[in-house]
């Protein structure tokens, strides 16, 4: 009588082949490169922040108060305030922008 002798290894859902590492292996690839640009793209970002910083520094320091002696371009002031500039707000809209900044500024 022939008894035959399975080896326990030899189940081919237990090894995987070729093709499945070799597309594990792309897969991998393509999730590392995705992530070297996410990266790349928040470093840039965030170098880009940290110049704007050290020129407003640079700036602040030239100014004879320490103050910014000119608003950017992009604000304007009212009441006292800076203000986004582009649209003028009605009082409704201005009343909720105050308590939006005193909130905030942790007022």
């Amino acid at each position: 009588m022939y008894t035959h002798h399975v080896w326990p290894f030899s189940n081919k859902k237990a090894s995987p082949d070729l093709t499945e590492v070799q597309e594990s292996i792309a897969s991998l690839k393509r999730d590392f490169q995705n992530l070297e640009f996410e990266w790349s793209n928040a470093y840039d970002k965030l170098r880009k922040m940290m110049q704007r910083v050290a020129k407003r520094a640079e700036v602040a320091e030239k100014a004879p108060d320490g103050n910014d002696p000119d608003p950017p371009p992009s604000l304007q002031m009212e009441n006292g305030q800076l203000m986004p500039m582009g649209g003028r707000l009605n009082d409704r809209q201005r009343q909720i922008q105050q308590q939006i900044l005193r909130r905030r500024a942790g007022g």
